[in-house]
């Protein structure tokens, strides 16, 4: 009975909430001046932009204000106020059903359809559903297969290598990650080629170790700094190598240097000095 009190109170606030719009007064539309006066404005605007950027002269900047001036001012003229409508009968009858129909044709469609009468089942009493299952080596083994080849077509492809890392890992087939991480790095035609590979591959190592650079994530970051000495994710990388070594002077050494020499606009930099400030603070504290 409670729960039968609630459903009702709800269908009648949904009715009303649906129907209380219909019954209120309508303002009318914005008039015509309304909608000229923004084109105008926005047209001052786009005068103004042009100005700075230089794409116009002054003299011709204040002719074509003054020119949209005078037709804002024009408009003046025939502005009216919007002033409320009553709704209509039709929109009032539509009001007045949603409010008093809807709720009722809800109960009755509840009381035929529905189990008022069915007691409540605990969600600790329900059937437990069966756990999804998890697939086996030799599903994993063939996902495998289907990233590497998609590797062997896009070498650089980060996520591939992050997939593939986690999934041999849990295969206990790390070296065959690695084997195909070194066919493709020799195979890379240029030296970029070389470095973006290498940071994928070391990259998908420290997600899948949380962070942490193990040895073969390091090996591949030194591969990348080898490969384009000046490449910027390569000398970041080996920075953090160093930090989690404990070498921090040597990290924030190289890591200043790569932002001295980082063009202003680059997306790193914030990362950067993020990283160097967290460093400065901890060597300090450790003096």
């Amino acid at each position: 009975m409670i729960l039968a009190s609630i459903l009702a109170l709800m269908a009648g606030a949904a009715a009303v909430a649906l129907g209380w719009p219909l019954l209120r007064r309508v303002g009318a539309a914005p008039s015509r001046a309304d909608f000229d006066r923004a084109i105008y404005r926005d047209q001052l605007a786009e005068i103004e932009r042009d100005a700075e950027r230089g794409l116009i002269g002054t003299e011709e900047a204040a002719a074509a204000r003054a020119e949209i001036e005078r037709r804002a001012l024009s408009v003046l003229d025939g502005d009216a106020a919007a002033t409320p409508q009553p709704a209509s009968r039709g929109l009032r009858a539509v009001a007045l059903a949603l409010i008093v129909a809807l709720p009722a044709l809800s109960g009755a469609v509840y009381l035929f359809t529905g189990a008022p009468g069915l007691p409540g089942l605990p969600f600790a009493e329900r059937p437990a559903t069966p756990a999804a299952k998890m697939p086996g080596p030799e599903t994993l083994a063939a996902m495998g297969k289907m990233i590497e080849a998609r590797l062997a077509e896009s070498p650089d492809e980060a996520q591939g290598w992050a997939l593939l890392v986690r999934l041999y890992r849990r295969l206990d087939r790390a070296g065959e990650a690695e084997a195909l991480f070194r066919s493709l790095l020799a195979k890379a035609k240029d030296p970029k080629s070389r470095a973006t590979i290498a940071i994928a591959y070391g990259e998908a190592w420290l997600a899948a170790e949380n962070g942490t650079i193990t040895p073969t994530a390091r090996a591949a970051f030194d591969a990348a700094l080898a490969a384009e000495p000046a490449n910027p994710g390569a000398r970041f990388y080996r920075g953090l190598a160093l930090a989690q070594a404990g070498d921090r002077a040597g990290a924030l050494a190289l890591w200043r240097e790569l932002e001295r020499t980082s063009p202003p606009d680059a997306p790193w930099l914030e990362s950067l000095r993020g990283n160097i400030e967290k460093l400065e603070k901890e060597a300090g504290e450790r003096r």
